[in-house]
C-alpha cells in the first residue's frame, strides 16, 4: 500500500519512461538541428544560398596535398587551409583522396584535440565531413577518430 501511494494513480515508472522518451526524442531533434544549422553555415561561408547543397568540384591530389601541407605547417594561413579543407571535403572523391594521404588523419585528430578553439572546430568540421562518407575506404580510415568524436 506504501509503494502504491509513493507511485500514485497509474504507477510512477510509466510516467518516467514517457519522460526519458520525450527526451531522447529532444536530443535527437537537437542533434538534427545542429547537423543542419553546420551544414547552413558551411555553405553560407563559402556563398551558398539559403543553406543550398552546393557540393564542389573534386581537388587534384597535388591540391589535397597542398591543402594538408598548409594544415600542418602552421603557419597563419591554417585555419583559411582547414576550411577550405572542409569545403573540399564535401565531394567523395576528395574525401578518398585524402585519406590516402599519410597523416591526413593523424593531423585532424592533433587539431581537433589541441587547445587551440578555432582549430578544434575546423578540424571538427573536417572530421564531420568525412563522417558523412559511404565509401569504406573512407569509413575504414576514420575509425581512429570515433573515440575522440564521441569524447570531445
Amino acid at each position: 500500500a506504501a509503494a502504491r501511494r509513493s507511485c500514485g494513480p497509474g504507477g510512477g515508472s510509466e510516467r518516467q519512461v514517457r519522460a526519458g522518451t520525450a527526451l531522447r526524442k529532444a536530443r535527437r531533434q537537437e542533434q538534427l538541428v545542429s547537423k543542419r544549422l553546420l551544414r547552413e553555415d558551411a555553405a553560407a561561408e563559402e556563398g551558398g544560398q539559403d543553406g543550398a547543397e552546393i557540393v564542389p568540384d573534386p581537388l587534384s591530389e597535388d591540391e589535397v596535398l597542398e591543402l594538408l601541407r598548409g594544415v600542418q605547417r602552421g603557419s597563419e594561413d591554417r585555419k583559411r587551409s582547414l576550411s577550405r579543407l572542409r569545403w573540399a571535403l564535401q565531394n567523395k572523391e576528395t574525401q578518398q583522396k585524402f585519406v590516402r594521404l599519410d597523416g591526413s588523419i593523424r593531423t585532424l585528430i592533433g587539431l581537433f584535440t589541441s587547445s587551440l578553439a578555432d582549430m578544434q572546430m575546423e578540424a571538427g568540421r573536417c572530421l564531420h565531413e568525412l563522417s558523412h562518407s559511404s565509401d569504406p575506404a573512407v569509413a575504414e580510415a576514420c575509425l581512429p577518430v570515433t573515440s575522440y568524436l564521441l569524447t570531445y
